[in-house]
């Protein structure tokens, strides 16, 4: 017999700020009408912020949600919304024994939801999936697809063969190529992996900006210990607030269900992770967005994000994430539960009515608010923007990406381990 979870009955509301009540009745509707129901969990791994957002996403909806942590510090293992935490082993560091851990796992769940939170487990799953299990149920793409959105030079290429804008971009192997490509490209230009996250797991760092043909050696001498390729790449000007995302479910290369969102600031300044963001309607970039999505014959949750260009006002393709992003939560305060309806598409089951039909009815937040309280003293003592400017997405409707008031402890742990 294969064992499944009944639901946890969340009694919070979808909102973690003191005005997310109004939603609470529209939330425990949808939570009771499943209550009688037995579903399988969702096993999300990796618990670290990212991780702890799709939890609560999941959680709160209802669904039965285990957590898959790689160290004790991960702060989604605290959550109230979990029915079980368990340690993982690290999909880079460990692969044997991780596969071994979801063999194990889904032995005791044959229909659980797999859902990666990061790049590591998302390429991990979706190869397991491919080579080896066919039934594990991962809510990604096919490996082929997220391979070639996870490669950046190769999602480049195809978005240059389809008509899609992207900055001028050189792979580079040797100091003396990045000089070379640097300096056709122009300063300033940026210096940034094919492959991200192993990169900023050695540095703590996405990309560099580099200004100068001297500060491109300094540099290559901090990236020499990484045996991955890397890119030169055309600065696009603009300031934090000219990055956008388009986030959409997709069913065999078609768009269920699509919303943009526009970044307000960013940690660090620049070239950092979103420490605000708004539920912006931004028309120009759905249709060079489902051409790409289309091309891959994409089938899941895409997180596509442009810049625009200060010069010409066009927007320009930065990458494709081919998993649940980073300000998840703001899709959900807007009335629309991606981690939800993936779920549910990966049980073979309609979506449901897990989106509203305006998702920018009303100006919502997301907030990083440890990093964005971080960077705003700098800009505050510096002169860059004024305190109303820093306090107006707090005083307005918001979701936080650290602080959650129907689950606190994740936050406190954070704080206390640091």
């Amino acid at each position: 017999m294969r064992k499944m979870l009944r639901p946890a009955i969340a009694s919070a509301p979808l909102l973690a700020t003191p005005d997310a009540e109004a939603d609470q009745e529209i939330v425990a509707q949808k939570i009771v009408a499943q209550s009688d129901q037995l579903l399988p969990p969702a096993i999300v791994f990796g618990c670290r912020k990212p991780g702890w957002g799709i939890i609560r996403a999941l959680g709160q909806a209802g669904v039965p949600v285990i957590g898959a942590y790689y160290e004790k510090a991960d702060i989604g293992c605290a959550s109230r919304y979990l029915v079980e935490a368990l340690q993982c082993p690290h999909p880079e560091f460990s692969n044997d024994e991780f596969r071994t851990f979801v063999t194990g796992l889904t032995a005791r769940f044959p229909e659980a939801v797999l859902v990666p939170s990061d790049d590591t487990s998302l390429l991990a799953l979706s190869r397991m999936q491919r080579t080896e299990n066919p039934r594990l149920r991962v809510a990604a793409p096919d490996f082929r697809v997220v391979e070639q959105c996870v490669e950046k030079d190769r999602t480049y290429q195809l978005a240059g063969k389809i008509g899609v804008r992207v900055p001028r971009t050189a792979t580079v192997r040797t100091l003396e190529e990045a000089l070379a490509e640097a300096t056709a490209t122009g300063f300033p230009c940026l210096l940034k992996p094919a492959i991200g996250h192993r990169f900023y797991r050695m540095l703590g760092v996405k990309m560099y900006r580099v200004e100068s043909a001297a500060a491109l050696e300094e540099l290559w001498s901090r990236i020499a210990d990484i045996d991955d390729d890397m890119l030169i790449q055309e600065y696009i000007p603009g300031g934090d607030d000219h990055g956008v995302n388009y986030n959409a479910l997709f069913n065999a290369g078609e768009p269920c269900v699509e919303i943009t969102a526009a970044k307000r600031r960013l940690s660090p300044r620049g070239i950092g992770f979103p420490t605000v963001v708004a539920n912006d309607y931004v028309p120009e970039i759905i249709e060079p967005a489902r051409k790409l999505l289309a091309a891959l014959g994409y089938h899941g949750f895409a997180n596509v994000e442009f810049k625009r260009d200060a010069r010409t006002g066009e927007y320009v393709l930065m990458e494709i994430n081919a998993r649940l992003n980073l300000s998840l939560l703001l899709s959900v305060i807007s009335g629309v539960n991606f981690a939800v309806m993936l779920y549910r598409q990966r049980l073979g089951k309609s979506i449901g009515d897990w989106s509203q039909a305006d998702p920018y009815g009303r100006r919502l937040y997301y907030i990083d608010t440890w990093l964005d309280c971080r960077e705003a003293l700098r800009d505050i003592r510096s002169g860059t923007f004024s305190v109303k400017e820093f306090l107006t997405p707090y005083f307005s409707r918001h979701v936080s990406g650290v602080f959650c008031f129907s689950d606190p402890l994740p936050f406190f742990k954070r704080m206390f381990l640091r």
